[in-house]
């Protein structure tokens, strides 16, 4: 017997005045933030590497992505490791920013609706949604990929 899936699995990942929803494949681990390599000569949103694993990731800060400040570092500072999506890929991993642990997510069609959508390439943004009652944005990974390509 088949069994159709109605929902699927996302994660809410909270940024400083933003929340991201990804897809929880997107997510490979989420670390407590550690000091990291800086790199002075990289872009602003480049905000250091992490050794994990045996890999060297940029982490990024979205925030400065979509043209907003850094955020500050504290005690709420997660570092979310996430695995590539494109498939002609340089790198398997880079990481992000984010505040706190995200949160698992079931999304039917009904829990969504659109708010609106960007241009890609400016914002690195698909779309923003309302998930339930949270403002949500949809990320450009594919977009975000190519970014972090240039400095890993």
């Amino acid at each position: 017997m088949s069994v159709i899936q109605d929902k699927v699995r996302g994660l809410l990942v909270s940024l400083e005045g933003e929340t991201l929803l990804v897809p929880n494949v997107a997510v490979a681990e989420v670390l407590p933030y550690n000091e990291l390599d800086s790199s002075a000569d990289g872009p602003e949103w480049l905000r250091g590497f992490l050794d994990w694993r045996g890999y060297r990731l940029p982490v990024v800060s979205i925030e400065v992505v979509h043209g907003h400040s850094a955020p500050a570092i504290d005690k709420d500072t997660r570092i979310a490791v996430l695995n590539t999506v494109k498939e002609d890929s340089g790198i398997s991993f880079y990481a992000i920013l984010t505040r706190g642990i995200p949160h698992l997510a079931r999304l039917s069609d009904e829990d969504i609706a659109m708010a609106g959508a960007f241009d890609e390439a400016a914002s690195g943004e698909l779309a923003r949604v309302q998930v339930n009652s949270q403002r949500a944005i949809i990320p450009d990974l594919e977009a975000l990929e190519t970014l972090v390509e240039e400095v890993a």
